[in-house]
């Protein structure tokens, strides 16, 4: 993100929505642990890079169905 990091997202997102799923994505390489920083600071669910798309839509779907959402939601 150009002018947020994502830890500061989820901070503000979650200070805004505390009930909204938040969804955080990394491909980092360099050692340290993003996603275990980012469900700390408030992610509902993590995915790291590369991931197949149908793995991205079943959580999404999952966690919808959390919010009274689901795949009747998406087309």
């Amino acid at each position: 993100m150009p002018e947020k990091e994502g830890i500061e997202t989820i901070r503000e997102i979650r200070s805004i929505l505390p009930n909204i799923p938040i969804i955080a994505i990394s491909g980092s390489t360099d050692g340290v642990d993003y996603l275990k920083m980012a469900q700390t600071f408030g992610a509902t669910a993590t995915m790291s890079k590369p991931f197949l798309p149908a793995a991205m839509l079943a959580l999404v779907d999952r966690l919808l169905a959390g919010c009274g959402a689901g795949a009747a939601a998406r087309p």
